[in-house]
């Protein structure tokens, strides 16, 4: 099997999938860089298969190859696109929300439900315009200066009047969160994660699982291979959002358990007998 692994989303794991490619007996591609004209991804004739994990503009490069393949899809990590497709049974943790492109982001203070909690602003779109964050209910209930929050957040991330945003009432989380991988409808490993710290590899806790376990169990998959981004709010787990297993960070994840998954599935993929997810 041949790999494609960007540094950026390796990290400090990087010797250990070197390790275990290695043992596999598989061929390994290194690459590094924030451009889009990084290497080829495949010797020519190269004919096994193949999978990428990597960067978002390298993803979108490779999608129109066969090897590596990617397991990504830019339209079904939108919110707008997931969330009618997640059955009752999935603890999401923003339900209830409204869209609202980004020029009309002040007419929020007419929606007295934002007003007195608070509001939570993440773009539509998996690419990540800009991070999701939380604006208080001290804010939200003071038209002016909510209105100067905005043009900040618009200000500081270039962002176009068009570009669509998802808002729901906010609600506290804990610091650290869970990414848990979803590989042919199991849930087969995860890793905790922090914006402002890095995480040693812990046991997930049961509820944690538990949301993942419901989001592989429900009857639309993004993918065969995707990310479930939980949290834990109130000492409630809730599935926070969907990515792409092809583009989402390692973290300290266990290499061997993940790796494993994704190859069986990728090695099932490629002979027929596992039919891929159709857009």
């Amino acid at each position: 099997m041949y790999w494609r692994v960007h540094k950026g989303v390796a990290g400090d794991l990087l010797p250990q999938i070197e390790h275990w490619v290695s043992e596999q007996g598989d061929t390994l591609q290194v690459v590094d860089g924030a451009k889009r004209d990084l290497p080829a991804p495949v010797p020519q004739g190269y004919d096994a298969p193949g999978l990428a994990l990597t960067t978002l503009p390298d993803a979108r490069d490779l999608s129109w190859v066969a090897i590596p393949g990617v397991y990504w899809d830019r339209r079904k990590y939108e919110v707008s696109y997931y969330l009618p497709r997640l059955a009752a049974e999935v603890p999401l943790l923003n339900r209830g929300g409204l869209f609202l492109p980004v020029g009309c982001l002040s007419e929020i203070t007419g929606y007295p439900q934002l007003q007195e909690a608070g509001v939570f602003i993440r773009p539509d779109s998996g690419q990540k315009p800009f991070p999701g964050q939380s604006f208080a209910a001290e804010l939200t209930s003071a038209p002016h200066r909510m209105g100067m929050a905005l043009i900040g957040l618009v200000a500081a991330y270039k962002l176009p009047p068009e570009l669509m945003c998802y808002l729901a009432p906010a609600k506290a989380l804990e610091a650290s969160e869970w990414r848990l991988w979803v590989v042919n409808r199991k849930v087969v490993a995860w890793t905790p994660y922090s914006w402002t710290e890095d995480l040693p590899w812990a046991p997930a806790p049961d509820s944690v699982l538990a949301a993942a376990e419901a989001m592989a169990a429900n009857p639309w998959q993004p993918d065969i291979a995707y990310v479930v981004d939980v949290g834990i709010s109130n000492g409630c787990a809730y599935v926070l959002e969907l990515n792409a297993a092809s583009t989402s960070g390692l973290y300290q994840v266990p290499v061997p358990a993940l790796f494993s998954a994704l190859r069986a599935a990728c090695i099932l993929e490629a002979a027929g007998e596992l039919e891929s997810v159709p857009a």
